[in-house]
């Protein structure tokens, strides 16, 4: 792509209103937690606790993809129901759901994500999120087939204040890509 992206990108620009404590409202560019590998949305966010369950959801636009700007074309909108585990010596948050996301109008992607976080004791954390899409559109050729599209996961361990080591997969990137990130 020959246009060159801007210097300054905003990821992060929301407004949120808590309607009361287990019932918010974000209207702006928000990176949701619940749903992190979804990236940035330019939109509306709900989101309601019913104890240690909740239900969201959310409709707006995608980055564009080129340059981070605001993309009317790229509108997307789904639901998401998690629950929140919290003992003395594991927290755990697991959300499940349902995205469907529009290029000019037309149906371009549906799927189900998963994401997991987890910390057991106070040294072990794990996080996993993944994407199997039910629907695909790419150059006119749509596909119903479920098939698995992401997988992310790490572990973290820390032995002390200052040295943890970690671990992680992603099914996004190759070997190769891998190798370059890491050279100087």
């Amino acid at each position: 792509y020959s246009r060159e992206t801007s210097f300054f990108n905003v990821y992060d620009l929301a407004a949120k209103y808590d309607i009361d404590p287990t019932l918010s409202v974000v209207l702006g560019r928000k990176i949701n937690p619940k749903m992190s590998s979804l990236g940035a949305i330019d939109g509306l966010q709900v989101e309601k606790y019913f104890g240690k369950n909740y239900v969201g959801g959310i409709a707006g636009f995608r980055p564009d993809i080129f340059d981070y700007s605001f993309n009317p074309e790229l509108f997307q909108y789904g639901a998401f129901y998690g629950r929140i585990t919290d003992n003395k010596n594991f927290r755990s948050e697991s959300t499940v759901g349902f995205i469907e996301q529009r290029n000019s109008g037309e149906i371009d992607r549906r799927y189900i994500y998963f994401q997991h976080s987890s910390t057991v004791g106070s040294k072990l954390n794990l996080f996993a999120s993944t994407e199997v899409d039910i629907y695909n559109k790419v150059n006119d050729t749509v596909s119903n087939d479920i098939r698995l599209t992401n997988l992310y996961v790490s572990a973290r361990y820390r032995f002390n204040r200052k040295v943890n080591a970690m671990v992680s997969y992603d099914s996004r990137k190759t070997f190769l890509e891998v190798i370059n990130d890491a050279l100087p």
